[in-house]
């Protein structure tokens, strides 16, 4: 089956696009990403589609004029709206670059599609992003929920966000683009090993393929599969309970101590998870280190209820208060 027919094929059986929808599509010049704007291009008229290009340009390298300027064109070849903007912004010195560029770039993309109406923000992953994020993680440290890595679509501050590219490899991505005889830019960072995911990539997987597992890309990306699936399952059953018994208001959110000690602890850690992502709108402040303290503080054998608050990045508290656990911001705490 052709790439463009496989591609249709599965955006319409997991229904990640609508018929007719406005979609705001992240573009950086890259092979990915101009595969996944030409499959789209190639389905906009049996969905009815209508496509917004955005490119963010990260003023990280001189040559980033040069994917703007390519970009542009692309899109203007097409009869295609164009949105970019450029950083203007100092590069911080203390922190992940990578994780900096990314906020940056997500902030654009969701502020020009709810600028333009867009119902969707769709960007390029594909499966060697979703295995190489899964080994991340795990070097990282993580739980079922990260072991998620890329997820197909989620809504990310009242928008939705959805990569529909994640069941094809990036060699399927060059085939593609190979046989439209496609032009795309190649990003001379992806070359650095200054950077974690490059280190990955390009050392540690190839490493496992060759002295392994050759299957280890296809293992990683069907583990991610499989806790999707496994993690969606706990999110709903404690929705259900989250829905009965979790009291929100805008300053805090709040359940009974009672009531979480009767749960399983894999809920337990679901549902402080959801008492963040209430409150806060994310729940990256917290690492699985936080809330597995968070839990056995609380409900571990022999430690009781004894923890009277318990601080956490971002401005977080976790407060045990008269039988009901407290997630709170310090500023707006009076403590006794």
């Amino acid at each position: 089956m052709l790439f463009a027919d496989q591609f249709l094929q599965h955006v319409n059986s997991l229904k990640l696009i609508q018929p007719g929808a406005k979609l705001l599509v992240a573009v950086s010049g890259g092979a990915d990403s101009m595969a996944l704007l030409y499959a789209l291009y190639h389905a906009r008229r049996d969905l009815g589609l209508r496509l917004i290009v955005a490119h963010y340009d990260h003023s990280l390298r001189a040559s980033s004029v040069l994917d703007r300027s390519f970009v542009k064109q692309v899109a203007a070849r097409l009869g295609l709206p164009f949105l970019t903007e450029i950083n203007r912004r100092a590069t911080p010195r203390k922190g992940s670059i990578e994780e900096y560029a990314r906020d940056l770039r997500y902030d654009f993309l969701f502020r020009m599609a709810v600028k333009h109406e867009a119902s969707a923000v769709l960007t390029a992953h594909t499966r060697d992003d979703l295995a190489e994020t899964v080994l991340m993680r795990i070097l990282r440290g993580t739980g079922l929920a990260g072991l998620q890595a890329i997820l197909p679509r989620r809504t990310v501050s009242g928008c939705e966000l959805v990569r529909p590219m994640l069941v094809f490899s990036r060699a399927e991505v060059e085939a593609y683009l190979k046989g439209l005889k496609v032009k795309f830019r190649n990003d001379p960072t992806n070359r650095s090993l200054d950077f974690e995911r490059n280190k990955v990539r390009k050392i540690l997987i190839p490493y496992l393929a060759k002295n392994f597992n050759p299957g280890v890309k296809d293992n990683l990306a069907r583990l991610a599969d499989i806790a999707a699936l496994d993690q969606a399952y706990i999110e709903e059953q404690a929705g259900l309970f989250i829905k009965a018994r979790l009291k929100v208001t805008a300053s805090e959110v709040s359940i009974p101590l009672e009531a979480l000690k009767g749960l399983h602890g894999s809920m337990r850690r679901t549902v402080l998870r959801a008492m963040v992502m209430a409150l806060h709108g994310d729940t990256r402040p917290l690492s699985l280190a936080h809330i597995i303290s968070i839990d056995q503080a609380l409900f571990s054998e022999g430690s009781g209820t004894a923890f009277v608050r318990r601080p956490l990045p971002a401005g977080l508290v976790f407060i045990n208060r008269s039988g009901r656990l407290i997630l709170s911001r310090k500023k707006h705490l009076s403590y006794p």
